[in-house]
């Protein structure tokens, strides 16, 4: 470990030898800068430990991108902090930080006495204690000391609470779809053997619940199970095949015809596009007239009911979305099926859909839950369905999903019942709507 003293003196004896070199008539050169200019760090790799389904523990690696974590650095205060707290359960003990700055930099931890010096991208540092890092500028004199620090929630800030919706007059009986529109949420069911909506406004808390009406289409009529939200609108297939639009928003129960091309499901939107399928392929359209392929492998392995298409953008790339399918498909007995594409409204960038293979040693992957739901909050992915065991969450684009034991749990009541229920999120909530008509809103803290 070198001493910062000696160095600074090193530093001082250099500079003053090349001043004593200058002619009196050369340019007299200001203080050279000694400032931070940009904060990093890598990937952040945390063994956390779930329980499985049957009970038993078992430990993974749960990792946060180091792209994603933002830094801000505060040169009038000298501090460099992360701009979000990241979640409790992240281990910042080891991160590697890479450095940009303007002269030389050194670090000294809590419970050190000197500062020595720090190897950008290679060194790891414990952010658990007090960092504090020292820039040195190329004259050996001027100095710039900073004090880092990486913020985490608190031990329970990612706890779930779940509360009753009061009042909530929903008439819902059996399995259901819902979805948000706007500042409405939506419910779609099937009561004697009819297709009927009811909808709720978020501002309203899901208290007031318009009752159920039948849906009528001017062609055909409409499957309830396949509504979805896009730009704006509800849409859906009809008997027919034909996609479906609603033309009153705050019902969704008059629909009409917008495309007259025939397919055999509607597979959702990632707010980009809306995607839909036929026996050639699947196909997506920004305007429901022009229609690109966005893929033709393993379409035997695409969802067939109880399909979900969820999407949010990319931590690497703001003009990209990652874009996840899941649902049920009879071609599978094991597992509920996962599609994966990157989107983008760049057609240069833009990808296909592609099927995610279950590899034989994961045991995590997306179960096949009678009335799955799944929505994406946070960057994450929750899924709910069969007897409502718990929610299962996913942080890799659905290749694996782990039964929340501790936090993110559903409300007690909620638990082991086989009553249909579904989830949907919006208006910075979770909202649970359980068949029988209780809602539920849930927060995480």
């Amino acid at each position: 470990m070198k001493n910062i003293y000696g160095l600074l003196l090193s530093l001082a004896v250099m500079a003053a030898l090349a001043t004593s070199c200058m002619k009196d008539d050369d340019e007299i050169q200001s203080s050279p800068e000694c400032v931070i200019t940009k904060f990093t760090v890598g990937d952040i790799d945390t063994k956390v430990s779930i329980k499985l389904a049957s009970g038993k523990d078992t430990i993974v690696t749960r990792t946060i991108g180091g792209s994603s974590v933002a830094f801000n650095i505060d040169q009038i205060n000298n501090k460099i902090y992360s701009v979000d707290s990241l979640p409790s359960w992240v281990d910042i003990s080891g991160v590697i930080p890479t450095i940009s700055s303007t002269g030389y930099v050194y670090i000294k931890e809590d419970g050190e006495t000197d500062f020595h010096q720090f190897a950008s991208g290679t060194d790891s540092v414990d952010f658990t204690k007090q960092v504090k890092f020292l820039v040195i500028a190329t004259d050996g004199v001027s100095t710039k000391e900073y004090t880092a620090q990486i913020f985490k929630k608190d031990s329970e800030a990612d706890s779930l609470a779940w509360k009753t919706v009061d009042g909530a007059d929903l008439q819902l009986e059996g399995a259901h779809r819902t979805l948000t529109l706007a500042d409405r949420i939506y419910v779609f069911s099937e009561s004697e053997g009819q297709a009927v909506v009811t909808s709720s406004s978020f501002l309203s808390e899901g208290a007031s619940w318009r009752k159920p009406a039948q849906l009528t289409c001017e062609q055909g009529s409409v499957d309830w199970t396949s509504v979805v939200a896009y730009d704006g609108y509800l849409y859906a297939l009809n008997t027919e095949g034909q996609i479906c639009r609603s033309t009153n928003d705050e019902r969704g129960e008059t629909w009409s015809v917008v495309s007259d091309r025939v397919f055999t499901r509607l597979l959702g939107t990632d707010e980009l596009y809306l995607y839909a399928c036929d026996e050639s392929g699947i196909w997506g359209s920004a305007d429901l007239q022009n229609w690109a392929e966005c893929g033709s492998s393993d379409l035997d392995m695409l969802p067939e009911t109880n399909i979900a298409t969820v999407s949010y953008v990319s931590k690497t790339n703001p003009a990209m979305r990652n874009a996840v399918m899941c649902g049920l498909t009879s071609a599978n007995s094991d597992n509920a099926v996962v599609w994966y594409k990157v989107s983008s409204a760049n057609e240069s960038i833009n990808q296909k859909w592609n099927y995610v293979q279950v590899a034989a040693d994961n045991v995590y992957a997306c179960p096949k839950l009678d009335n799955l739901s799944i929505i994406c909050h946070n960057a994450e992915m929750y899924a709910i369905g069969g007897n409502n065991a718990g929610i299962y969450v996913s942080a890799d684009n659905g290749i694996s999903w782990h039964l929340q034991t501790k936090k993110k749990l559903l409300p007690a009541e909620v638990t082991d019942q086989s009553t249909p229920a579904s989830m949907v999120a919006g208006n910075g909530y979770l909202w649970l709507i359980q068949s029988g008509g209780k809602v539920w809103r849930g927060k995480i803290g």
